[in-house]
């Protein structure tokens, strides 16, 4: 198997915190591209589900914002989080670590400049697609390393501005 399993041994909570295994992505990723540098990762909580997605649409991950009660009794447990990002096991556990690594690109670039959640839009969608192929979830699709020196995301997609332009 191809898949990026992030922990199939760890036990059965319905969440699991994988910061180790998806904020040294996000480090990288943030300080490669300028159109995502301003965020934070040591201020994302990075979160397996293991439970259901909700409702009938596919969904991968969110971003949400971590509400002030919650920031304030995660700071008393040494975590200081603005924001957390929910990964879904039941539609990530095949995908590769490309595919991740896109999925967290894709989920960094809703956190805006100011601190703002940026919500999906169709553009968003096709800007995906265009740079990654109309399959780039699927398991087995190639998918670019977007972490690879030669990879750029300005040429992936064609176009001369950053996918934040479209979300």
């Amino acid at each position: 198997m191809n898949g990026m399993v992030i922990n199939d041994d760890a036990p059965e909570y319905a969440y699991e915190i994988i910061n180790d295994k998806m904020r040294p992505i996000a480090e990288r990723l943030t300080a490669k591209y300028e159109e995502i540098g301003h965020v934070r990762p040591d201020r994302i909580l990075f979160v397996l589900c293991r439970g259901k997605t909700g409702g009938k649409r596919i969904v991968l991950a969110k971003t949400l914002t971590i509400s002030l009660k919650w920031q304030e009794l995660l700071m008393q447990l040494g975590g200081e989080y603005a924001y957390m990002i929910e990964f879904y096991h039941k539609t990530t556990a095949m995908l590769s670590q490309n595919q991740m690594t896109a999925l967290v690109y894709h989920e960094l670039a809703h956190i805006g400049p100011e601190g703002d959640l940026v919500r999906h839009d169709t553009e968003d969608w096709w800007r995906m697609i265009a740079g990654m192929g109309r399959h780039w979830s699927y398991p087995d699709a190639g998918c670019p390393n977007l972490l690879a020196p030669d990879v750029d995301w300005k040429r992936l997609t064609g176009k001369g501005d950053d996918i934040r332009a479209a979300i």
